[in-house]
């Protein structure tokens, strides 16, 4: 899982950088960080200060966070219907949003 930075972190290593004048290849790979990163970071620094370093939501994620495991009784009830129902697992799973393979 990758690293998360605060506000803070960001800031420090954007000014980090730029007081030790370090080639941004090195500086990245020095701090785990991608080039990409720092310079997207860097670049809302500049354009809307330390705001702009503050956590965005995910736009891929507008439905927000998952909603985690299923429970053992709520596997077993699918697995269940699905027996029931005839449906083919595939179109089983697509319908109730669960993943084949939990089927059986």
């Amino acid at each position: 899982m990758a690293k998360s930075y605060t506000a803070a972190d960001r800031l420090r290593l954007i000014q980090e950088q730029a007081r030790t004048g370090a080639p941004l290849r090195s500086f990245c790979a020095a701090h785990g960080l991608t080039t990409a990163t720092f310079c997207a970071w860097k670049r809302r620094y500049e354009t809307e200060g330390a705001a702009g370093l503050e956590p965005r939501p995910n736009p891929r994620n507008s439905h927000g966070a998952h909603r985690g495991r299923f429970t053992a009784d709520q596997r077993r009830e699918a697995v269940e219907a699905w027996l029931r129902s005839g449906m083919r697992k595939a179109d089983f799973a697509a319908l109730w949003g669960v993943g084949a393979n939990s089927l059986a």
